[in-house]
């Protein structure tokens, strides 16, 4: 009975080999195939080619991160949980 883990392990390693090659191919799977996913791929290609005319270094790029349709501000404190100064006071 020892063939049938060493089968188990060959198709488990078959299956995740296939798996990861599907992903490579396509960096946004689970999006539909139109023209803002392929200007998109296009852009971070050109952006992250060195060589490109486009390039950007990596330490001068920033990434966003889009939370339900909504830009959260990088702050220490969300904007809608500072205190409201009062009016006259001096501000920071």
């Amino acid at each position: 009975m020892k063939t049938k883990p060493a089968k188990l392990l060959l198709a488990l390693v078959l299956l995740l080999g296939v798996t990861c090659s599907v992903r490579a191919d396509d960096p946004l799977p689970s999006w539909n195939e139109t023209a803002t996913k392929k200007e998109i791929i296009d852009f971070v290609g050109r952006v992250t080619k060195e060589g490109s005319r486009d390039f950007v270094k990596p330490e001068e790029r920033i990434a966003t991160f889009d939370n339900d349709v909504t830009l959260w501000i990088r702050s220490a404190m969300r904007p809608w949980l500072k205190p409201k100064r009062k009016a006259g006071s001096a501000s920071a």
